[in-house]
């Protein structure tokens, strides 16, 4: 793929991976972690929100794994947040969510401490994939519950996920702070104004902090060469679904074709017993 054939717009993907983080995860911007963190989890009030290393170091054997995340950070009273975007499904996603949370669990306990206790850890997702098909609900929450009443075993470990392609309601008057987020991650890079609906403060900066004509002239060299990288993974993957599906169109076929000759010989075969041909002369057709 050659560098015209690129079609960068008005605002940056910022599901990317460094355009992500620099949107939410450095200290000029993290204002726009707050505000988002304070809508999407009103019942806890973010104040003095403090980033936190990215990388959480398995130190019990070389062997084991540890993990990095796209924006870690710690609230004045203990409280931690990990915020990732997943751009595509993958195998055990829950699974590896619940291995991410324990991280930040473990890490908040002190040699010696017998009380057990710990802040509040919140795993946020966004998702780039839908799990819920044809759902308009983005916001799914889920914690520690008993299996017989639901009931919470303890709220200290709390997973929400925001599945971006559930955004139908946005821009409209039903739609939730959430609903609209969710939409402007989806597709901020395709829109070249900022929506009416959405002209309040957080978009606002949201927007500007995406505007590529903002960016130094380093940035818009590293965008470039990502979005560059980018679209090469798209095109192998489209190309690698292309020739599954070609080979497997050749496989049927080659299945059905066996299976066709197969059934007309037991037809054959039929036809001739019912016509009185001795069984070795049938054998031998």
């Amino acid at each position: 793929m050659t560098d015209e054939k690129l079609k960068i717009g008005r605002y940056a993907n910022i599901k990317l991976d460094r355009w992500f983080k620099r949107t939410f995860g450095v200290e000029e911007r993290k204002h726009l972690l707050v505000a988002f963190l304070r809508e999407l989890i009103p019942e806890h009030d973010f104040e003095e929100l403090e980033l936190a290393k990215d990388e959480f170091v398995n130190e019990q054997a070389d062997t084991l794994k540890s993990i990095r995340v796209d924006i870690s950070a710690r609230d004045k009273d203990g409280t931690r947040v990990i915020v990732e975007m997943q751009m595509a499904e993958q195998d055990n996603f829950y699974e590896r969510i619940a291995f991410n949370s324990a991280f930040p669990v473990t890490e908040q306990k002190e040699i010696g401490d017998i009380e057990n206790d710990f802040p509040t850890v919140y795993m946020v997702s966004l998702m780039n994939f839908s799990y819920h098909k044809g759902s308009d609900k983005v916001l799914y929450t889920g914690r520690y519950r008993w299996d017989d009443s639901n009931e919470a075993i303890t709220d200290r470990v709390q997973l929400l996920f925001l599945e971006l392609p559930n955004c139908t309601k946005a821009l409209t008057p039903e739609a939730s702070f959430v609903d609209n987020f969710c939409y402007v991650m989806k597709n901020i890079q395709d829109l070249s104004e900022i929506p009416p609906q959405l002209e309040t403060d957080f978009f606002q900066e949201l927007f500007k902090s995406a505007e590529i004509a903002n960016f130094t002239a380093a940035e818009r060299r590293k965008y470039r060469k990502d979005m560059l990288d980018e679209q090469s993974i798209i095109q192998s993957q489209r190309f690698h679904e292309r020739k599954g599906r070609e080979e497997g169109i050749a496989i049927g076929i080659q299945q059905g074709v066996r299976q066709g000759a197969s059934l007309e010989r037991q037809r054959i075969t039929e036809v001739l017993r019912n016509a009185g041909v001795a069984e070795d002369i049938i054998s031998k057709i």
